[in-house]
């Protein structure tokens, strides 16, 4: 009999959580004018992809931020080349993966000019170059503060700061780190299933010859170990016996007995839930959700068949089963191009 187990992981590198959610995040300093620093942030109740049980947090996260020559093009792919500042992975691997309650979040900004040249922002999707807002400096132009609303699958933006008299500042890249990659793969590992408890009989009372495991449900996994190693060794081997007399002139079968009756070819003995992170256009899950698939797929044909019965034929039936268990594991690790 084979047993199968299935498990999605969910890993990240690229995310962060509530260490930084604290109020007053600090702002940076631009590399090519240290008079103007920014701060730009994603303001929600965020949600932990990786782990449903950590409650929703509402509070303001950092964004990874990107600063360009005032002739250069920010683009997807290069905004980690020109890192301005990188917001640190959070205490708690549960929000190494997070998005909004809802479908959207806040754009926040915090921009100070000591030489007080600030005029307003404009802030495009960098992925399609469509203006999804502006924000104006306070009178006098030392300062501006705003958000905006945006939609959560705007991973990528890029940011032009002008002065009042409308011309250009600086130019910033940022992005929400929003997974946009799904790179995934598996591993296969062995154990020994429990088996059945000998059953024996007025006839054969001996039960049998060879026995090999634990004695319990086949289809319960706690309690084995598992071992990605090689080695035919990972099974169990159980029997059961049947007295029955056939008194008939017709042909009969004789039926293992309970519990060997009901076992099929193939089991998925734990099923995974749902993917807990949701698909996206840009990611490559159609082969995983295909390799998901298979490993859940169940042999139903009988693993063990019963014994036919010449007519007046009083018999003794003695079945073996071995159960061999394999355990598959799934991880699709996230990431975003920008990170």
């Amino acid at each position: 009999m084979h047993a199968c187990q299935s498990a999605v992981v969910l890993l990240a590198a690229a995310c962060l959580g509530p260490a930084a959610l604290a109020q007053g995040l600090p702002r940076a300093p631009l590399a090519s004018d240290s008079a103007i620093s920014v701060r730009v942030g994603m303001a929600a109740t965020w949600q932990s992809m990786a782990n449903p049980a950590p409650p929703d947090i509402t509070g303001e996260k950092a964004a990874d931020l990107s600063e360009y020559a005032l002739t250069a093009t920010p683009t997807i792919d290069n905004l980690k080349d020109h890192a301005l500042a990188l917001a640190p992975l959070p205490e708690n691997p549960a929000w190494y993966v997070f998005r909004p309650a809802g479908d959207t979040y806040h754009l926040t900004f915090d921009i100070a000019d000591s030489a007080q040249r600030l005029g307003h922002i404009v802030v495009s999707d960098l992925a399609t170059g469509q203006v999804v807002g502006s924000v104006r400096a306070a009178p006098g132009g030392a300062t501006l503060a705003g958000q905006i609303e945006v939609a959560w699958e705007q991973a990528y933006f890029r940011i032009d700061g002008h002065a009042a008299s409308g011309a250009l500042l600086f130019v910033l890249g940022a992005t929400n780190r929003r997974p946009d990659t799904f790179v995934h793969f598996s591993t296969v590992g062995q154990f020994a299933p429990h088996r059945p408890a000998t059953v024996s009989t007025p006839r054969f009372p001996g039960g049998c010859d060879v026995v090999v495991g634990v004695v319990g449900d086949p289809y319960n996994p706690v309690g084995v170990r598992v071992t990605t190693a090689g080695g035919d060794s990972w099974f169990s081997l159980g029997c059961g016996a049947r007295d029955r007399t056939n008194p008939t002139p017709a042909p009969d079968i004789m039926e293992p007995p309970l519990p060997f009756h009901p076992y099929i070819r193939r089991k998925c003995i734990q099923q995974p839930g749902a993917m807990p992170f949701p698909p996206n256009e840009r990611a490559d899950l159609p082969s995983l959700a295909n390799a998901i698939l298979s490993a859940r797929q169940e042999d139903t044909t009988r693993a063990i068949t019963a014994i036919a019965m010449p007519p007046y034929s009083d018999m003794t039936g003695h079945w073996h089963a071995k159960f061999l268990g394999r355990v598959t594991a799934f991880f699709a690790v996230p990431y975003t191009v920008a990170r």
